[in-house]
């Protein structure tokens, strides 16, 4: 496996008002619906210029000015010449692009040139240059009478406030190969802070003027860089997998999907998991500079490639970006191959093989190979009988050397030895059998191994004829059912024996995985293995290990079986088995949905109340309002009260949830329209304060752009009322905690609503779609859960008097709701899904204490309002049916 790290120069334009770069405004306009051909072609074009004026700033000059005479340099050290010039104050520093030199005459004969180099001054002395920083490109052709642009490479930085040399010397035969403009004036025009000084000659000698040049770069925006290392090749639930690290110079802030989905090209396979290895939070933003990701091979026995995205501006998808708006440097690559990096087999299954009995007029004997655990992989194992048995080979069983397969979730498979019925009595004699070779075969063929065998020979004893078994009399075997708490950890199974015996009693226990919990996720398999009693017992219990987890699956069932009952030291004896198999339940009341479930409902609750209240504030004057990411693009009628619904929509936008029950309310009403942005409503109790602001730092979304927006279509006379259609969107978030368990999530909904209003009476009806994604984490697991839900909403508001109005709002929605748990190295289960229903209701009063004045001002009101919320979902397979509420 080897790493290629080839550097690119991107830039990005100057941030404004310290929000995102530049080139966030045209990633916006490419995601925006209806965005026409033409205007994205200007854009394209103004966003070009843009960053070519950027590169070519002008920092200092004055080679502007009215030229008083020139000065020779040539090949000697009288005629090399260095000019000085100290840099503004520019935090950052600066990102040299070139340096012009006014030429007024070239003397030069063919071959020679004139060579130009930044030196950084660090002493008075005038024959030393000092540290090299940057040598210069020679333009092709030098043009007499004017200036000639030196070009420096990529990533050229000067300091800020600090003095610099510029070198001129050439390689030719005379000290007046060329002629440079020199100027005694001292007005330099540029950047603030910048200062063009006297030129000297490297043998001390000063010179009291200036050549005539000019200094062009822009701010330095330091560069993110990235390196992609620790690559590693594994498997995950028995599927093959590549692993490596990505490192930053500085933290970014990019959703988890956005960097899996989007922040690489992969070919021969699709980035699986992005998670952060270190994060930390600034002003309400999620930073992490150290990522690891996962990619799936799509065939395992071809080379994969990974290279990170260095050609996105800041602001689209994906884009990898410092909060000041630095950059991706360059666009590192990565091969993974398992033949330069083998993988690691160490999450794989072992194998072992367990002895077993059969009679000899039997088909065969079964030997039972398992593995520790179900892998979503084909495994292969070599089978075979060995010497060292009793009985004879080719005589009494037929010699066997063949390979087990076993498919992808299987964890038992025979291996089967064929044997010989003969008139000698072979009872006793026993067969040796062993695997070898254990491999995991990928979906492509490819095979790696070889994996942990630990028990790799068994012994197969052949009983006498079942002919010759006799049952014992009056006495038979049964076992029972039973439950057990998940948190107990264990299912206990009672078998009872009729009656006393005075011989050691020999059978055979097992799991059959018929049940509805799953093997190695709800609790432990106990292959098919032999085991005793002492004489005398009739009564005793068998375990199996319940897995605890963080999900109801309370309801989900273990089988187990009993079978092939007899005297342990005469196998002819046998023990009628009256009920062979039985049944335990797992119970629990794991938090899971239900702790989910209960906050999605009410942040859902929440929203629809917003919009209530939104549509209850509302201007009732006809006219038409639109506002796309909480800003207004074309309104009609009533602008005033449009304004204040675009801060309510900048606060939905960034997540927060609905009022609680009980609140008193200071609502900040807008000036006039024009008058400045949009103000945010505080409430009370709001954890952020007035010093809330939008996350920097990444662009907008899609998800962001379409609910940051509403319209609104308002018409009617007071005669007949007025009536509306409008739609908006929100945003929020929550996560909290159910004892151990932490849950977040954030949900998104779109609502499509329409109302009527005449005098004192508002109603309409909402509808809503609402899609919810997050996780949950515990000790015991964790793990992912999505819903969604389509429900109707029916409200009605009733003015009492002049200042107090109470409103009610009641609804209805059915979706879906996913979980999906990971096993302990994080690798996702299988998903699993039920069907959800919401169920809300919500009345309120409320009551204006000081209106505010028709200019615009404060208002003080004060309310209160009751909302029951009720989710629930349905009982499946893994999940037990929940409600909240």
């Amino acid at each position: 496996m080897y790493l290629k790290s080839p550097l690119e120069d991107f830039r990005s334009g100057p941030r404004e008002g310290g929000g995102q770069p530049r080139a966030f405004a045209l990633g916006a306009a490419l995601r925006t619906p209806g965005f026409g051909a033409a205007r994205l072609t200007a854009l394209v074009l103004l966003f070009a210029a843009a960053a070519a004026a950027q590169a070519q700033t002008t920092l200092v000059s004055n080679a502007g000015e009215g030229r008083d005479n020139s000065i020779n340099v040539g090949n000697s050290a009288f005629g090399r010449i260095a000019q000085r010039f100290t840099t503004g104050s520019n935090t950052t520093g600066y990102e040299l692009s070139s340096v012009g030199i006014y030429i007024h005459t070239d003397n030069s004969a063919t071959g020679e040139t004139i060579t130009v180099s930044v030196h950084r001054f660090d002493s008075s002395e005038t024959n030393n240059l000092g540290e090299l920083v940057v040598s210069l490109s020679t333009p092709s052709t030098l043009n007499e009478g004017a200036v000639n642009d030196f070009t420096a490479p990529p990533n050229a930085v000067l300091l800020p406030d600090t003095r610099y040399l510029v070198s001129i010397f050439t390689e030719g035969n005379h000290t007046h190969d060329f002629q440079l403009g020199v100027t005694n004036s001292d007005a330099e025009t540029g950047a603030a802070g910048w200062l063009i000084e006297n030129a000297f000659r490297l043998n001390g000698i000063l010179v009291s003027s200036s050549i005539m040049m000019n200094v062009k770069g822009s701010n330095w925006i330091p560069r993110l860089i990235p390196t992609l290392e620790s690559a590693e090749a594994l498997f995950v639930n028995g599927a093959l997998r590549y692993r490596f690290d990505l490192r930053l110079s500085e933290g970014v802030s990019i959703p988890y999907r956005e960097m899996r989905d989007h922040a690489f090209r992969v070919t021969n396979g699709h980035m699986d998991r992005a998670v952060r290895i270190h994060k930390e939070r600034t002003g309400g933003t999620l930073y992490s500079n150290h990522w690891r990701m996962t990619v799936a091979p799509d065939d395992e026995t071809e080379t994969v490639t990974v290279t990170l995205r260095g050609d996105r501006p800041c602001g689209e998808r994906g884009a990898l970006c410092t909060a000041g708006g630095g950059q991706l440097l360059g666009s590192p690559t990565l091969t993974l191959s398992t033949e330069t990096n083998p993988p690691d087999l160490g999450s794989l299954p072992s194998l072992s093989i367990a002895d077993t009995s059969g009679t000899e007029d039997s088909a065969n004997l079964a030997f039972d190979v398992s593995l520790s655990k179900a892998v979503s992989a084909t495994i292969a194992v070599d089978f075979r009988t060995v010497s060292g048995g009793t009985a004879t080979a080719n005589a009494d069983y037929q010699e066997a050397n063949y390979r087990i397969v076993f498919s992808a979730g299987e964890t038992v498979r025979p291996g089967s030895v064929a044997l010989n019925e003969d008139a000698d009595d072979d009872a006793g004699e026993t067969v040796n059998v062993e695997i070898t070779n254990a491999r995991v075969i990928t979906p492509r063929g490819a095979e790696f191994g070889p994996l942990s065998i630990t028990r790799a020979q068994a012994t197969g004893t052949i009983d006498a004829p079942a002919s010759s078994r006799t049952p014992l009399p009056n006495v038979n075997m049964r076992i029972e059912n039973t439950s057990g708490s998940e948190r107990g950890g264990w299912l206990h199974f009672t078998i009872k024996l009729s009656r006393a015996l005075d011989e050691y009693v020999c059978y055979d226990f097992e799991t059959l995985g018929t049940g509805t919990a799953a093997e190695g996720v709800d609790y432990l398999q106990r292959p098919k293995s032999t085991l005793w009693q002492p004489p005398g017992v009739t009564e005793w219990t068998e375990f199996v290990r319940i897995l605890d987890d963080s999900i109801d699956d309370g309801g989900e069932t273990v089988q187990v079986r009993i079978s092939d009952a007899e005297l342990c030291d005469d196998a002819s004896k046998t023990i009628t088995i009256s009920r062979g198999e039985a049944t335990g339940t797992i119970t629990n009341s794991d938090p899971i949905p239900a702790a989910w479930l209960a906050r999605f409902g009410r942040t859902v609750a929440d929203q629809v109340i917003d919009a209530v209240e939104g549509r209850m504030e509302a201007a009732r004057a006809p006219g038409t309002a639109v506002h796309l990411a909480g800003q207004p693009v074309g309104v009609s009628g009533a602008r005033q009260d449009w304004r204040r619904d675009a801060a309510s929509e900048r606060l939905s936008l960034w997540g927060r949830a609905g009022y609680d029950a009980g609140t008193d309310m200071a609502r900040l009403r807008p000036g006039p329209w024009g008058a400045g942005p949009g103000l945010r409503a505080e409430r009370a109790g709001d954890p952020e304060g007035p010093n809330w602001h939008a996350p920097q730092g990444r662009g907008m979304t899609a998800r962001e752009l379409l609910f940051g927006s509403s319209f609104s279509l308002a018409a009617g006379d007071a005669h007949t009322g007025s009536y509306a259609l409008w739609g908006r969107g929100s945003v929020s978030r929550f996560d909290g905690r159910d004892g151990d368990v932490a849950v977040d999530g954030a949900v998104a909904s779109a609502f499509l609503g329409a109302d009527w209003g005449r005098e004192r009476t508002t109603m309409g009806l909402i509808l809503g779609h609402t899609i919810g994604d997050g996780g949950y984490h515990s000790e015991s697991g964790r793990g992912t859960v999505s819903s969604t839900l389509t429900g109707i909403y029916p409200w009605m508001r009733q003015t009492l008097g002049e200042r107090i109005s109470l409103w009610g709002v009641a609804g209805y929605g059915e979706g879906t709701l996913t979980v999906t748990p990971a096993n302990a190295d994080g690798a996702s289960q299988a998903a699993i899904r039920t069907g959800l229903e919401l169920g809300m209701g919500a009345i309120g009063l409320r009551g204006t204490l000081a209106q505010a004045p028709d200019e615009g001002g404060f208002e003080l009101a004060v309310k209160t309002d009751a909302m029951q919320v009720r989710t629930r979902s349905a009982a499946v397979p893994g999940l037990a049916g929940t409600g909240t509420g």
